[in-house]
């Protein structure tokens, strides 16, 4: 998604499923920072804590995979025009988000702790290196769509084979984005190269009610008994269960685009970059007004997640209308390549090349069907 700003979640090109999929990462990811921020506060422990468990294995494998699932329309572009789409943009929104985050809380904690100004101000530019808090997705995003081009000609099979192999190594380097990057890339690429097969598993689930609801009950429970045994995180399985959650999610996707009232969720998805981007300030504001007034740490973390989300796209709305959409779009001066004619060309909810649902609406000249939607 070029833009992040939202737009229309019924336009013909985009697909259901994508969104519904993204929107339950993205609620997922603030779920989690919302638990850690009640806990840490509070020093206990409450019942959210399960989910986030749960949703450990797969949260941000899921994420990545439909991140790469559209990386074929735009692969093979220019490099200009492809660093301006899929390397800039999303470099210059951490770049400013990292800055607001830090000026914020951490240079102002460190002031408050007693360093000096000169101090915190020496220690910004690591930032730019080694990314701060859930922005670390976004700094992630800009490499992985760089290192894919490079790698382009590399045998796809050969690729997967050595993602899969360094995501199963001990890699601990000390620097947050190469560690993450050994753990992660491999459902990026997977996205990326896999597609078709994605949207072909999609496509099957959508018709095939009872087998998907098999398969979403068979992979809970698997999950379940490895998370609480403790075996989620060793070799292999990590990956397998990353894999594996993330078809979950895509199915879950499938089934939430075939129910009624489920439209806000597909929306909140089209706008999960909005969500991302945003969602941790508004969690800080949303804490402090919070308090102790909920009892409960884990009904507490519920509701500090909902805030954190509404929060975010209230900050999004309110920022078009006080003449700061640059924290959204990026201005001309921010660009590589001018602003496509059409907005919608690049974004990132559009079908794949190659995918059976591109083909047939091409061929139908009409739009998507009801039932396998998504999420970008």
């Amino acid at each position: 998604m070029e833009s992040g700003i939202p737009s229309d979640p019924h336009e013909p090109h985009r697909v259901a499923w994508v969104d519904y999929s993204k929107g339950i990462c993205i609620v997922l990811v603030v779920t989690l920072y919302a638990t850690l921020e009640i806990q840490h506060a509070r020093g206990v422990e409450g019942w959210m804590r399960h989910v986030v468990a749960f949703a450990r294995p797969f949260r941000m494998p899921d994420f990545f995979l439909i991140a790469g699932l559209f990386l074929a329309n735009t692969i093979d572009r220019p490099w200009r025009t492809f660093l301006d789409k899929k390397v800039l943009h999303f470099g210059y929104l951490y770049v400013l988000w990292a800055t607001v985050g830090y000026v914020l809380f951490i240079g102002r904690g460190a002031l408050k702790d007693g360093q000096s100004w000169q101090q915190v101000a020496a220690a910004y530019p690591m930032i730019m290196v080694d990314p701060i808090g859930s922005l670390w997705f976004i700094h992630s995003l800009a490499l992985y769509f760089l290192v894919a081009r490079l790698t382009r000609r590399v045998p796809w099979w050969l690729m997967l084979a050595l993602c899969a192999v360094l995501q199963s190594l001990p890699v601990h380097t000390g620097w947050f984005f190469t560690d993450e990057f050994t753990r992660r890339f491999v459902y990026f690429y997977a996205g990326f190269r896999l597609a078709p097969r994605v949207f072909q598993l999609a496509a099957w689930a959508s018709t095939h009610r009872a087998g998907l609801l098999a398969y979403l009950f068979a992979w809970g429970a698997v999950n379940q008994v490895l998370v609480s045994a403790g075996l989620a995180a060793l070799p292999g399985v990590s990956l397998g269960l990353g894999f594996s959650g993330a078809l979950a999610v895509v199915f879950t996707g499938v089934l939430l685009s075939q129910l009624p009232a489920t439209g806000a969720l597909r929306s909140l998805g089209a706008n999960s970059l909005v969500v991302y981007l945003g969602y941790f300030v508004s969690l800080r504001v949303a804490a402090r007004l919070l308090g102790t007034m909920i009892p409960d740490a884990g009904t507490a973390a519920l509701v500090l997640t909902l805030a954190s989300i509404l929060g975010a796209l209230g900050l999004r709305w309110a920022s078009a209308r006080v003449g700061l959409s640059f924290l959204y779009r990026r201005p001309a001066w921010a660009r590589l390549a001018p602003v496509a004619q059409d907005p919608r060309e690049d974004h990132g909810g559009q079908l794949p090349r190659g995918s059976p649902e591109r083909a047939r609406l091409a061929h139908a000249g009409s739009g998507l069907p009801m039932a396998p939607r998504r999420a970008p």
